[in-house]
């Protein structure tokens, strides 16, 4: 399946985001595994660059995970949420 033009041209372009050594926070990011103008390849590679960074990858889910299946999404919110909640 080929990619959006526009999710081509924002997933290849080029830049710079500095990312505090240390972070004061955490940042969750939750991707659809069916996401095709985020990859869950892109996903995790974005993560993997960001210190403290908590990436998951929704199977079964898309872009607009939130309408698509809500009830699916909570399973994964909720975990995320607790976390915070819990500092």
């Amino acid at each position: 399946m080929s990619r959006p033009r526009a999710a081509t041209s924002i997933s290849t372009r080029s830049t710079a985001i500095s990312a505090p050594a240390s972070p004061r926070s955490t940042l969750f990011v939750l991707s659809g595994g069916h996401d095709y103008s985020c990859t869950p390849e892109e996903t995790l590679a974005v993560a993997s660059g960001i210190a403290g960074c908590e990436a998951t990858i929704m199977k079964g889910l898309g872009h607009f995970s939130t309408s698509e299946n809500p009830s699916e999404f909570l399973k994964h919110l909720l975990p995320v949420l607790e976390k915070i909640g819990g500092r």
